[in-house]
């Protein structure tokens, strides 16, 4: 039995040896903790203490749900109040604070999750203390009645502020601890996922991929062999954008198009030939990554659907961060909602290029990050919300005259790889992309423009307002 295989039997006879329920560190389907940015850093104050004791407290979740994963999107953080629990090296939690959260999940119709800390001297993923498992197991019952919910526990690491979690569901008369896949959220403008010890997998080196690690590091290579991107357009920018990620190293992709290559797309779709002509985009761009893939496995899956609304591709909710490359008000506007009501990283970008009698004016391409605590695109004036019912309604990426004989590619492009930057940036945490969510390169007739901007929130008249799950 080699080494991993081991560690994984290991911890899951610990786990039978304790009682603790069937081996569920590894799920069969994937359970994701999704943390938004502000109450991460307001559970690392509470719980993180200055006198390394451990401390706790309660959360409200939102669940939402794709095809292959469950998210847990927690949004809100109920704090203790004075006599609501007693802090003792560990800590003791009094039933009148239960009883107070239990009312506000049940109020506004959403679960319960309980947060505690470990010790300044753990890291890295963190089972339950026999104190935590007796006590989320105590309240995972009353906590299933009265919000229709289960109890999420969650654990954070005193030393190096690592979350860990659990979902306590119910295996015939009694609940017990589901493992989650990954716990997810955005610290300091950086991406960080944490994916289950049993399911990491871990970078191997390779020579295709030996300047790209130079370039970061196999700490970061790692990180883009454990998430999953969905590239939403497969078209000229879209293309780019796939073909970068999988040289890079990313090996989980979900892409998604309805469209069919026309004779009118070669001039600027890298994926494809003229034999790919009248051929699905989806399955072009499916077979190119085969081809050009660094990393080992790559797992593609083609969704081959025309976007409604936001719930007609329920195979976002199961990616990490979403590319968006569509150029219809539909496509940006379920994005949008991706990322500020389900609390997914969003990199959106295009070309404009303006033109007069014939000749090329101005040409700008544009990259935007949206992580849900800045202006989203409708308030950015990136689509119209009076025509998302329109799904055919297209926003033009050339403005002016007839210019069939000019081909966009280098521009297109230059959009996919500023994109591809900003990924980068929020993977790696490195780079000053990350602090800013609009990044732009214009050229006109008299100059050059590189322009990054540190975006301010949403207008008060925001159309998405109401269904933001992250307040501004």
């Amino acid at each position: 039995m080699n080494l991993l295989l081991r560690r994984i039997y290991i911890f899951g006879k610990r786990i039978l040896e304790k009682g603790r329920g069937v081996l569920h560190g590894v799920p069969n389907i994937e359970r994701s903790v999704v943390l938004c940015p502000k109450q991460d850093v307001e559970l690392q104050k509470h719980l993180l203490r200055i006198d390394g004791q451990e401390d706790i407290c309660f959360a409200l979740y939102k669940e939402n749900t794709g095809i292959k994963r469950k998210n847990f999107v927690v949004y809100k953080v109920i704090l203790p109040q004075d006599d609501d629990r007693e802090v003792h090296g560990n800590v003791s939690v009094y039933e009148r604070f239960l009883e107070r959260c239990l009312k506000m999940a049940k109020e506004e119709q959403s679960g319960l999750a309980i947060l505690h800390s470990h010790p300044p001297q753990a890291i890295g993923w963190q089972e339950m203390s026999s104190d935590d498992f007796d006590l989320e197991k105590s309240y995972s019952g009353r906590v299933k009645g009265t919000t229709g919910k289960f109890l999420v526990g969650m654990t954070i690491a005193g030393g190096d502020k690592t979350w860990s979690g659990r979902i306590w569901e119910k295996f015939g008369n009694e609940f017990k601890p589901k493992q989650v896949t990954n716990i997810r959220t955005i610290r300091e403008n950086a991406l960080v996922i944490k994916v289950h010890p049993a399911l990491v997998k871990k970078y191997n080196s390779q020579d295709n991929q030996k300047r790209t690690i130079e370039a970061w590091s196999e700490s970061v290579q790692e990180k883009l062999i454990n998430i999953r991107v969905g590239i939403l357009g497969l078209g000229s920018v879209g293309s780019v954008v796939t073909e970068l990620l999988a040289r890079i190293g990313v090996t989980d992709f979900v892409l998604i198009d309805y469209d069919l290559l026309e004779e009118k797309n070669l001039d600027r779709h890298i994926s494809s030939t003229k034999k790919d002509i009248g051929k699905i985009k989806t399955n072009i761009v499916r077979n190119r990554v085969k081809v050009v893939a660094t990393g080992k496995d790559a797992v593609i899956e083609c969704i081959n659907r025309k976007l409604i609304d936001s719930n007609s591709i329920p195979e976002l909710l199961d990616c990490d961060v979403i590319f968006c490359c569509a150029d219809t008000n539909v496509g940006r506007h379920v994005v949008n909602i991706a990322s500020f009501q389900h609390c997914i990283p969003v990199i959106e970008g295009g070309v404009k290029i303006e033109t007069s009698s014939g000749n090329m004016k101005s040409i700008t391409t544009t990259s935007r990050l949206l992580t849900g605590n800045k202006r989203c695109l409708e308030c950015q004036g990136q689509y119209s919300i009076s025509k998302v019912n329109n799904a055919y309604d297209q926003q033009e990426y050339i403005n002016g005259d007839d210019i069939d004989g000019i081909s966009a590619a280098p521009y297109s492009f230059l959009a996919g790889t500023l994109q591809v930057n900003h990924f980068i940036s929020l993977i790696s945490g490195n780079l000053s992309l990350r602090n800013n969510n609009i990044v732009s390169v214009s050229i006109n007739e008299k100059k050059g423009v590189f322009k990054e901007e540190n975006d301010k929130s949403c207008n008060l008249s925001c159309a998405i307002k109401d269904r933001k799950i992250i307040p501004n």
